[in-house]
């Protein structure tokens, strides 16, 4: 792998991904600061505001499976490997998993500071490992937590969503539409699977409540196994070949 090469296709790629979610970004900035404005006008309502980091991992994962394929097209086309593009595209991703959780963690602090007591900004770490008053103002190290918890698990998301893209890629019209539709089923049936194959999730659970970094360990091991399982898939793919998913 070249540095010349992987420096113009890290670039383009952090500007493609910044761009395409800089719409969504503003959308969910303004719907906070439109509940800060009814806080401080309404002293007697308070606002809550939660899910930052779950509506982001959403956007990360639609992102994933709408961008891996177009920027390693694009790549191509310009003498980058496709390997070169791949880590390139999931680097960027990084980048704006950790952005994201950094923007969640920053305007947490902004609703706690500026209306202390009206406005509530609780996002899935402060849900899950924090009691509900001590969700309310967070230390600096549980910020910092928080924010490697929603990184982990954004970045993680958009390896799921690219590793379904390029399964897409490389199966036919049947496969992909037969993969299409097992993926909520699957999603949706999953406790129930393991259930019926005598595989309890309880301890698991258990394991990921017990500590954050329990979840932020998990989180890292899944986005290892569906990145290698990405590189895999991407290896006989046909890039050249335009594709619907």
């Amino acid at each position: 792998m070249k540095k010349h090469n992987l420096r113009p296709a890290l670039r383009y790629c952090l500007t493609d991904l910044f761009r395409g979610v800089s719409v969504f970004t503003a959308i969910l900035t303004l719907i906070l600061a439109a509940l800060m404005i009814v806080s401080a006008v309404y002293p007697n309502r308070d606002g809550v505001f939660g899910g930052f980091s779950l509506i982001c991992g959403i956007c990360l994962f639609v992102v994933g499976v709408a961008s891996i394929r177009e920027q390693l097209r694009l790549c191509l086309q310009f003498g980058v490997s496709r390997y070169t593009a791949f880590t390139a595209s999931y680097l960027s991703a990084g980048v704006l998993s950790f952005s994201f959780a950094l923007l969640g963690e920053v305007l947490g602090l902004l609703a706690h500071g500026l209306l202390p007591g009206r406005l509530f900004f609780q996002d899935f770490y402060a849900a899950v490992y924090l009691t509900n008053d001590a969700a309310l103002s967070l230390t600096f190290a549980q910020h910092l937590s928080g924010f490697l918890l929603h990184g982990a698990l954004l970045w993680f998301l958009f390896s799921l969503g690219s590793l379904f893209s390029l399964a897409f890629w490389r199966l036919k019209k049947v496969g992909t539409l037969l993969l299409a539709l097992s993926i909520p089923l699957l999603l949706n049936l999953l406790p129930w699977l393991c259930e019926y194959a005598g595989l309890s999730l309880t301890p698991l659970i258990i394991w990921m409540r017990a500590d954050v970094f329990h979840f932020v360990l998990l989180m890292v091991l899944l986005l290892v196994l569906t990145t290698l399982g990405g590189a895999g898939l991407l290896r006989r793919a046909d890039i050249c070949e335009s594709r619907g998913a």
